[in-house]
């Protein structure tokens, strides 16, 4: 529509205002746009007697919109011409495999595995390397999951929870009386109608009602995953990743944008060209060799969330948390020697990567950021060395007392405790403060590991 609001300029990544005169007005509708989130696609004059945009394309669903233009209107205003996808899609998801731990037999799973575990030991397991130890468990826990452990196909299941066998029922109630009242034009079937309709209406809302307070209630801590299953099915967009725009391509197949999001994740990385310094003599005590028993393994097992999704590997949590008294040895042994060696096994190195949209064009890859699914025994083994390295660092004080970051009983809390009250202190003996706040784009991706391992080093 025309929102006579010419002074502001939609070609800039971020709008911005041409001139101070009248801004109180272009304030007004940015800060509109902001808080209810949407996108003004017409980056075009559309008056072309003042050069200005002033008919605005307005619309919460920017993926939807395309191919904006204007045309010669009726009037001393351009028309606005854009193509809307209206269609209902939705991301195809391929039929997976479940297990029914119900009805799994977990007794005859550990004795199977404990058997196994005794002969591999009996095979002079040191003589081999690690990827062939972990090939060899890998394989045998296979063969007992698949023994032992039921399992279905599973396809996903696109219906409301809150909508149960009793509201599905009232729903094909209301629908017969709907169609017995448009055949027979009788009040008295109408007034059937309307009140099933309206009771209907009253089972849902209901129904809704006791399902957000079990989800946003008592379920948040036991369960978070139902809650974050809500949110995802109160998301009107649910078609998946769409088209990206890549290297003046657009890539539309699901390789094509595979490839795309490869190459930017890829893109930041940090390349360490330059020497690393050397730091000279360490004036810390060294670290003690890691010795991994199996009790600590077995503890770490037992300790896993049952509900984490599996890696590469599709070893389930359930089923390591159910076997960590069996499996506890052998993957003690991996451990350890995948330590020593300093070798993984190929599992390892691999991950799956879902590409999480975080704002603005959803065809840009680069607004897209990585997130890795690795196997969940190589996790057990992060955390035991974790928890080594964790130990020497806070038992010769090596940390600085200013890090709260990645530190037991640390964290953003304590740290915005700290400056608030130092802050505070400030102010109340009237002095200076200057405060200066960094935020690295894209950290994750791209730490210079050659640089962090020297530092671990030193």
């Amino acid at each position: 529509g025309d929102f006579n609001l010419g002074d502001i300029n939609w070609k800039s990544e971020s709008p911005e205002l041409l001139s101070e005169i009248n801004s109180l007005h272009h304030k007004k509708l940015l800060q509109t746009l902001d808080d209810f989130s949407l996108t003004q696609h017409v980056t075009l004059p559309t008056r072309p007697a003042s050069n200005k945009t002033l008919d605005l394309l307005l619309s919460s669903f920017p993926n939807n919109v395309s191919n904006v233009s204007t045309t010669s209107g009726m009037s001393d205003h351009l028309a606005v011409l854009f193509n809307i996808d209206v269609a209902a899609t939705r991301s195809f998801k391929p039929p997976h495999k479940v297990f029914i731990y119900k009805k799994a037999d977990f007794t005859k799973l550990n004795e199977f595995m404990s058997h196994a575990s005794e002969n591999f030991f009996l095979s002079s397991p040191q003589h081999n390397s690690v990827s062939e130890n972990w090939l060899k468990f890998k394989l045998t826990l296979i063969k007992g999951i698949q023994d032992y452990v039921p399992h279905k196909k599973s396809t996903p299941k696109y219906k409301l929870p809150w909508i149960t066998s009793v509201i599905k029922r009232h729903m094909r109630l209301k629908d017969r009386l709907h169609k017995k009242a448009l055949k027979s034009h009788k009040p008295k079937h109408w007034d059937e109608f309307k009140k099933e309709r309206n009771l209907v209406s009253r089972l849902v809302k209901q129904s809704h009602s006791s399902y957000l307070n079990d989800v946003i209630g008592a379920s948040l801590d036991t369960n978070p995953k139902k809650f974050w299953s809500y949110v995802r099915t109160s998301k009107s967009e649910s078609s998946g990743i769409p088209p990206l725009k890549f290297n003046d391509k657009l890539c539309v197949s699901d390789k094509s944008k595979a490839d795309a999001l490869n190459s930017q994740f890829h893109s930041v990385f940090t390349r360490e060209n330059a020497p690393i310094p050397n730091k000279g003599q360490s004036p810390y005590t060294s670290i003690s060799d890691l010795i991994i028993n199996s009790q600590g393994v077995a503890k770490q097992l037992s300790e896993l969330n049952p509900s984490k999704v599996c890696g590469p590997d599709e070893i389930p949590a359930r089923i390591l948390k159910e076997l960590s008294p069996s499996i506890s040895h052998w993957l003690c042994f991996i451990f350890q020697q995948s330590y020593d060696s300093g070798t993984l096994p190929p599992d390892w190195s691999k991950a799956l990567v879902s590409a999480v949209f975080k704002k603005d064009l959803k065809s840009n890859p680069a607004n897209y950021r990585p997130i890795s699914l690795t196997c969940l025994c190589c996790k057990v083994m992060e955390h035991i060395i974790l928890s080594h390295v964790s130990k020497h660092l806070a038992y010769h004080d090596i940390l600085i007392n200013e890090q709260h970051g990645f530190r037991k009983l640390f964290s953003c809390e304590t740290q915005l405790i700290t400056a608030i009250n130092d802050w505070a202190k400030s102010i109340n003996q009237k002095k200076q403060t200057d405060v200066i706040l960094l935020d690295f784009s894209k950290a994750f991706d791209s730490v210079p590991h050659l640089r962090l391992m020297s530092k671990l080093d030193h």
